[in-house]
């Protein structure tokens, strides 16, 4: 995470429920994380699927602008 905290979403969009809230240096995980983005045409948003275990299919969202690859 480079911002000091985003969202994960259940929906690729921030009018939908929060799963969770990540801080700073935080790790998101997943197989999603190298490939699987959506664009919110209403938001001018891209979006990355992360692995979210409260999400009701276990997948999160969070605005691809927050997160930074790991070495």
């Amino acid at each position: 995470m480079t911002w000091p905290k985003a969202a994960v979403y259940e929906k690729p969009a921030r009018i939908y429920h929060k799963v969770a809230v990540k801080r700073r240096n935080q790790t998101v995980t997943g197989a999603l994380c190298t490939r699987w983005t959506y664009y919110n045409k209403r938001e001018h948003v891209h979006y990355l699927a992360v692995k979210a275990p409260k999400a009701q299919d276990r997948i999160g969202w969070i605005r691809l602008a927050a997160v930074r690859r790991s070495k």
